[in-house]
């Protein structure tokens, strides 16, 4: 069932998740409207799904690894403050529980999101039928395009800038920079699935307990409105971090631009002001409400089924 409905929340959510990336590391002009514009007529509705791979095959792994660490890290801390694994556990037991459960899927997603970040900001353009012939157009077709794009300057470049696929993006990856590069940015985005996974699972259980029927159970519906809405406000308060950890795993492995966390925060800010630490609010928000909305409702069906 986590596959099932991983798969179609990402289905769901991929093409906002791609123009959220593209906002937070492009240069200047990244408007959600110029994103949504340059990708549709560069690359078509595939512009849309790119990197999409390395997520459909993960999915189910990091929901149950998230899941899993979390049901038994909440039993342990029942055990251990109660002495009952099966008692109510309070507000703080849940969130620490469910901390523990963002480190758990972390193992899984950090390397998924650099693969996929990666992909996701490699411009194609659909006049050309393989991204190799974009480096045979004219120098004036590939000007223009870096200039509409501006994070975008492979096309200027050897094909051996761009990646086919996940799988040689992660080879190549791993064969310049190694295992480290395949965790690039782990240490943010550790700092920010952490506190935002312990969110995430408090708001949800918190609007399940206030939106129970009298026997306790909880409908479908309640358990969609409580997954998307945990979902868009533990996206919501972490977007900062987010566009850090996207432009660090965007950036060239060639020609790194940053040199690590702080000093790609301290650019940000000297080219975007404090506004740049929010780009892709809004579409990283509206993302998040479908996609655990269906979460949540796969994890409350495979609770039942395992009873």
């Amino acid at each position: 069932m986590f596959v099932i409905s991983g798969v179609a929340s990402i289905l769901a959510g991929h093409p906002f998740d791609t123009i959220k990336v593209r906002q937070q590391a492009v240069g200047e002009k990244a408007h959600l409207l110029t994103c949504i514009s340059t990708t549709y007529k560069h690359e078509g509705v595939h512009g849309f799904f790119k990197g999409m791979a390395f997520p459909l095959f993960s999915i189910g792994a990091m929901n149950a690894l998230y899941f899993g660490v979390y049901s038994n890290t909440l039993k342990a801390l029942s055990y251990l403050r109660y002495g009952d694994k099966n008692r109510e556990p309070n507000n703080f037991d849940i969130f620490l529980a469910g901390c523990a459960g963002g480190v758990g899927q972390l193992v899984v997603a950090c390397p998924t999101d650099v693969v996929k970040v990666k992909l996701q900001v490699q411009l194609e353009d659909s006049k050309f039928s393989k991204v190799k012939d974009v480096n045979k157009a004219s120098f004036k077709n590939a000007k223009a395009l870096v200039k509409q794009v501006p994070h975008i300057t492979a096309c200027k470049k050897s094909a051996k800038s761009f990646y086919v696929g996940p799988v040689s993006c992660l080879i190549s990856i791993y064969r310049r920079n190694g295992l480290r590069g395949c965790y690039k940015a782990l240490s943010l985005q550790f700092c920010r699935d952490i506190p935002a996974s312990g969110v995430y699972i408090l708001v949800y259980e918190s609007l399940c307990r206030q939106m129970s029927r009298k026997d306790g159970s909880v409908s479908a519906v309640a358990t969609m409105l409580a997954g998307g809405t945990a979902g868009s406000i533990s996206w919501g308060i972490i977007i900062p971090f987010d566009v850090v950890k996207s432009r660090l795993q965007a950036d060239s492995i060639e020609k790194p631009r940053y040199k690590g966390v702080l000093h790609c925060a301290r650019e940000s800010y000297k080219s975007g002001g404090a506004r740049v630490f929010f780009r892709g609010t809004i579409v990283c928000v509206v993302r998040a409400f479908p996609v655990n909305a269906v979460t949540f409702l796969a994890y409350e069906w495979s609770l039942k089924v395992l009873k």
